[in-house]
This record gives structure tokens, C-alpha cells and sequence, in this order.
């Protein structure tokens, strides 16, 4: 081989740190965009660093480096490697076995069980013991949690303690999650281990499993001391609210307002169970709450209302909803001050068709601090109750926006108050029916489309579709008739109106019956 003259005596060149040598064998500067471009493949990446002087071979998964480094904020880093990374005999093998669990995680079925091992190394007698039982205390509970290892037939999972006696549960080399034992009583570790696997169960969407071990949980009545995975399996347990309920209440998710209290609440109110269910799994959680602060913690208990009252609005139950406002405020008279107060419980009261009781708490909440959107939803709960000059007053308000949906509704919304005021003043409003039913409007709009009387149809189309708000049918046949009143600036605020209600399906719909008529025609 060629020397090459470094211009270095011998004898300083020998001087050389050893420290300084290990470092350079042990780091390599990589491209913080080549990384995340690693990350984004299907296939798992490695970080290899061979030193030639040396000839040794340092290796880190790519998942573990961007577990030490974080979120790089530079467009480059320095990875470092430790002696555990260097490459030994028994690594083929292991990764051979890491890439097989890659496979399980991603591509298997998830109607594989979950492979529960305890790594006994270094353990004493009694901690070996506690651990084997809660392991078999969950083996026992299930046919979907074994004692197998092979990553082609199980999801395996290890259980082991770290230098500092800590209980780490890992996925391989992929994940691991780490729980403090101290003070924990042998009766807990069942409880805590069942947590971790339910969650990460989840993680790796085997959903039955992490179903399975969350209805064990709920019957066996385990907690953990983790907010946050005590709401992420009552989240995974949502299909079955009486369980999720159940783990949100036995880990008391309610006592504290913090991030797994909203979490879980949110997840709630989101999933797809049925209207019923969802707002009794809500009661119920907040039935709990009141019940855990004591009669004379007033204030406590009118925001428990409040939230529950909010709650049970957006999952529908109007009438229990306002029957919570109530008791919120009375509880907290401060609450009919506050604006954002006002209008929730107006919303509520509107939906109810309590609409000149919704109109006061519009007018209450716009009073304290104007806005468009109030402007617009106090104009609606007065057209409704038969306040048209009011309606009127606050659309006119509203027509002000400089956001063109706001202005488009506003002044489609006006059109109709006025609508209203004149076509009321020949038929008597008494002897109408209720200005807040859907039936009362459909009569008037198949009378006025058999004699052609448009402008009264659109106008009845219009008060359907904003009682109904996204039925794409009723905004159809609404742009539909627009297009006989051959007014421009109803066609305007009608489409675009029912642009910002349903997408572009009402128009789209439209635009075919428009077609399929010229067709006929044609």
C-alpha cells in the first residue's frame, strides 16, 4: 500500500488520543432529508458505519436513531454508535427475527395472538416470580395471549427489567414501553402490563386483541397509574361503551381536567356509536365526576354541568342538554355573562325548537360581544319563532361580513325575513302551523311549485334547508328553483350558500338534472 506523508513527526503522531479514534469509528454525518427519506420506505432501515482502519462494523436500526435524536431541527446530523451497537456473531439472526416481526406488524392477520415471554436474565427469584404471574395471570385470562415467540405465528412481546428496575415491554428491538415499579404492589403489575399491551396492541391496529384485553381489564376491574394510557384503551374500548365507561371510571379519567379528561371525551363524541348509547356513555362519565366533588363545591359542579351540557349537544340530546345549562347556571349565575355561554345554550335551545327562548339567548350573547355568527343564528331563532323585523335587524347586521359565505347567507337569509314579513301579512301566521316544522314548509312548496308560484317555493325550500342545514335534496331542488326567479343575486347567494352547506353535491346534482333536461329537450 502507498504511504501517505501526513507532515506529522512519528512520535506526535503516536500521541494521538485514543478517545478521539473511537470517536470517528463510532459516528457518521448523514443528511437529515436522506434520513426522512429512509423513514418513508415500507421496508425497515438500518444505519451501518464500517471503519477501515479498524475493520469493525457499527449498526443501529433507523427507528432507534431518530429515537436518540429526536425531531432534528438541522439539515444534517451526527450519529453515534455505542459498543452495543457493534456487530457480533448472533446479529443475522436477530435481525432476521426483527425483520419477520416488521412482517407480522404490516402485513399478517390481526387475528394473531399476542406472544407474552418474560426475559428472566438477571432477575432475582422473586422478581422472576412476580412478573411470571401477572404474565400468567393475562395468559389464563385469554386464548388471544400465549406463551409463543415466533414472529410468524404471534405478535411476541418481551417482558424484562432495565438497569434501573424498571419494567420494559418491547416489540423486538421496534418499540418498547418502560413503567416505574417503585411502590408498585405485586396486585398492580398485572394491571400495568395490561395497559401497555392494550396500548400497544392498538398501536399495531390488532384491534380484537387490544378489544380482548381491555374487556380483561374491565372485568377484572385492573388500573394503572397512567392518565394517558388509562383514555387510549378506553378510547380502544369505545365499540363497546359500557367497557370504556367502565375503564374511564375505575381509573377516574374524570377527576382532572387534563389532556386524557378531553382525549377521552373527544374520542367519544367523535366515534360512530348511535346517538343513544354515545350520550349515555357521556352521562355516565360525568355522572361520576359530580358525584366525586360533594354538594358544596358549586362552582366545580356548574362547570361539570356545563361540559356535560355540551356534550350531550353535540350527541344530540337536546332537551338533557339544556336541562344541564340550567343547572350549570344556576349553580354559577356568572355563566350569563359570558357569551360563548349564551349562544351554546341558544344553539340548543334552537334545536329544540324552543326558537323565541334561543332567540333571547342569541340577543343576550350579541349584546355582550357582536359577531357575525351570532348575528346570523339569533336572525334564524327569531325567523323562526315569527319575529321577522328582528330576523331582519340581524341579518342586516351580518350582511356586513367581509367573508363571502357570511355575506352570501346573510343576504339570503334577509331575502327570506322580508319573504316572510309580506307573505304573512295575507295569510294569517296563526292558522299557518308552525314555522319551525319541515311539514309545514314541504305543503306550502308542492302547492307553490304546482302553480308555479316561485317565488314562494324557493322561499319554502329555503326555510327547509335551514332547519335541516345538509340535506343535498333540498338544497338541490332550492338552486333548482332559483334558476326560474332569473334574479342574479339569489342565484349567487343560493349556490354559493349551498356550496358552504354540502360541498359541491347539491350543485353537482343540479347540474345533472340540468343536463338530463336538455337532453328531453333535445
Amino acid at each position: 500500500a502507498r504511504r501517505i506523508h501526513t507532515g506529522v513527526p512519528l512520535e506526535r503522531r503516536s500521541r494521538v488520543p485514543i478517545p478521539c479514534r473511537l470517536t470517528a469509528e463510532r459516528s457518521v454525518s448523514m443528511k437529515t432529508d436522506r434520513l426522512e427519506y429512509l423513514a418513508s420506505l415500507d421496508l425497515p432501515s438500518m444505519i451501518v458505519r464500517y471503519c477501515y482502519p479498524s475493520h469493525t462494523i457499527h449498526w443501529q436500526w433507523l427507528t432507534n436513531v431518530f429515537a436518540r435524536l429526536g425531531e432534528p431541527s438541522t439539515k444534517s446530523v451526527t450519529i453515534s454508535f455505542d459498543a452495543e451497537n457493534r456487530w457480533k456473531a448472533g446479529d443475522p439472526a436477530a435481525i432476521l427475527r426483527t425483520l419477520q416481526t416488521y412482517r407480522t406488524i404490516r402485513t399478517a392477520s390481526r387475528r394473531l395472538p399476542i406472544g407474552l415471554t418474560l426475559r428472566s436474565e438477571g432477575l432475582t427469584s422473586s422478581q422472576a416470580f412476580e412478573l411470571n404471574h401477572a404474565i400468567s395471570q393475562l395468559r389464563d385470562a385469554s386464548a388471544l395471549i400465549t406463551a409463543g415467540t415466533d414472529p410468524l405465528a404471534c405478535l411476541p412481546i418481551e417482558v424484562r427489567l432495565d438497569e434501573a428496575q424498571r419494567m420494559v415491554v418491547a416489540v423486538d428491538v421496534i418499540s418498547s414501553i418502560t413503567v416505574e415499579l417503585e411502590k408498585v404492589r405485586r396486585s398492580e403489575l398485572v394491571g400495568h402490563l395490561a395497559y401497555v399491551l392494550a396500548f400497544m396492541a392498538a398501536r399495531y391496529d390488532f384491534d380484537v386483541q387490544a378489544r380482548e384485553l381491555a374487556r380483561i381489564i374491565h372485568e377484572k376491574r385492573l388500573v394503572t397509574r397512567s392518565r394517558h394510557l388509562a383514555a387510549s384503551v378506553a378510547l380502544v374500548a369505545i365499540p363497546d361503551h359500557p367497557v370504556a365507561a367502565s375503564i374511564a371510571s375505575l381509573n377516574r379519567l374524570y377527576e382532572e381536567h387534563d389532556h386524557a379528561y378531553v382525549a377521552y371525551l373527544h374520542g367519544l363524541l367523535g366515534s360512530d356509536l348511535p346517538v343513544a348509547d354515545k350520550a349515555t356513555a357521556v352521562r355516565t362519565f360525568y355522572e361520576e365526576a359530580l358525584a366525586s366533588l360533594g354538594p358544596e363545591r358549586t362552582t366545580g359542579q356548574a362547570a361539570v354541568h356545563y361540559s356535560l351540557a355540551n356534550s350531550l349537544r353535540v350527541a344530540g340530546d337536546f332537551v338533557s342538554a339544556v336541562h344541564h345549562y340550567n343547572s350549570a347556571r344556576k349553580k354559577d349565575p356568572t355563566y350569563l355573562s359570558r357569551d360563548y355561554f349564551l349562544a351554546e345554550l341558544g344553539a340548543a335551545l334552537f334545536f329544540r325548537q324552543r326558537y323565541r327562548m334561543s332567540a333571547r339567548m342569541y340577543a343576550r350573547a350579541h349584546e355582550i360581544s357582536p359577531g357575525t355568527r351570532v348575528a346570523i343564528c339569533a336572525g334564524d331563532a327569531s325567523l323562526y319563532s315569527g319575529h321577522f323585523d328582528e330576523a331582519r335587524d340581524y341579518f342586516s347586521a351580518a350582511q356586513k361580513s367581509v367573508d363571502e359565505f357570511e355575506h352570501a347567507e346573510a343576504s339570503l337569509k334577509l331575502w327570506l325575513a322580508a319573504w316572510a314579513t309580506d307573505f304573512f301579512q295575507h295569510n294569517l301566521q296563526d292558522r299557518f302551523g308552525p314555522l319551525g316544522k319541515v311539514p309545514t314548509w314541504g305543503v306550502l312548496l308542492n302547492d307553490c311549485l304546482d302553480a308555479e308560484r316561485y317565488d314562494h317555493a324557493f322561499a319554502a325550500s329555503l326555510m327547509i334547508c335551514f332547519l335541516l342545514e345538509d340535506d343535498v335534496d333540498i338544497w338541490t331542488t332550492a338552486i333548482s328553483i332559483t334558476a326560474k326567479l332569473e334574479q342574479v343575486q339569489l342565484i349567487i347567494a343560493a349556490f354559493s350558500c349551498a356550496i358552504w352547506r354540502t360541498g359541491y353535491e347539491a350543485y353537482s346534482r343540479f347540474r345533472d338534472t340540468l343536463r338530463s333536461g336538455l337532453i328531453a329537450r333535445t
